[in-house]
């Protein structure tokens, strides 16, 4: 009668160890698939910000470049007071950036 009884313990406690381990595989498993989804999620509005923002600083660099190289040429004039006070300009903002880097 005893050995009936710890028999029937033994059985109840693994069916219910085998009913909580298909509720906690579920689980997991609505955790695992819930985390998936959303890193999936992350991972294509990412790509397309990242992708924006990639061609968008190429496209600005190219842009700064090319504005620049314009800039530059009108510069060359064979005036030397407008070579001196860009120099002197230059001098002035690279004492200011030391100052305030030190």
């Amino acid at each position: 009668m005893i050995d009936a009884g710890v028999r029937l313990i033994a059985d109840s406690g693994a069916r219910a160890a085998r009913l909580g381990g298909r509720k906690d595989d579920r689980v997991l498993d609505r955790g695992v698939t819930a985390t998936a989804d959303a890193v999936h999620w992350l991972a294509s509005a990412s790509g397309r910000t990242g992708e924006w923002l990639i061609d968008g600083i190429a496209d600005g660099t190219a842009l700064l470049v090319g504005q620049s190289g314009r800039d530059a040429r009108r510069l060359q004039t064979g005036m030397s007071h407008h070579y001196y006070a860009l120099a002197t300009g230059g001098a002035i903002i690279a004492f200011l950036f030391l100052l305030i880097v030190s």
